[in-house]
């Protein structure tokens, strides 16, 4: 998958690691953030975590819910976020305006 207009390629990721800049992060990693990010609002383990983000992301064996919807042609638009949709062929994700005002530390300011 690749970030419109960024230029990023995601590299195989091999748990967190930073590395000139980048924090790749793989399942098992992204698991652990959302459990994290999760665990003063209730109890949620890493295996309901791990259905999550597979039912989103998808695994090697069956597709998620994003894949199977850029197959059909079509975009997954969370809003604020940003959207998923084909590009020259390939998965790309357009962030949106609340992503890249929080990126770009621009959250709150007055515009």
């Amino acid at each position: 998958m690749r970030l419109s207009g960024s230029g990023v390629q995601p590299r195989p990721a091999v748990g967190p690691d930073v590395e000139k800049g980048v924090l790749r992060m793989d399942r098992s990693a992204l698991i652990e953030a959302v459990g994290r990010r999760t665990a003063g609002g209730g109890e949620l383990s890493a295996d309901q975590i791990g259905r999550v983000v597979d039912a989103l992301f998808g695994t090697v064996a069956e597709a998620g819910a994003i894949a199977e919807t850029l197959r059909t042609g079509g975009a997954v638009t969370l809003v604020g976020f940003g959207s998923f949709h084909q590009e020259d062929g390939e998965a790309a994700l357009r962030p949106g305006k609340a992503l890249n005002e929080f990126v770009n530390d621009e959250v709150g300011r007055a515009g």
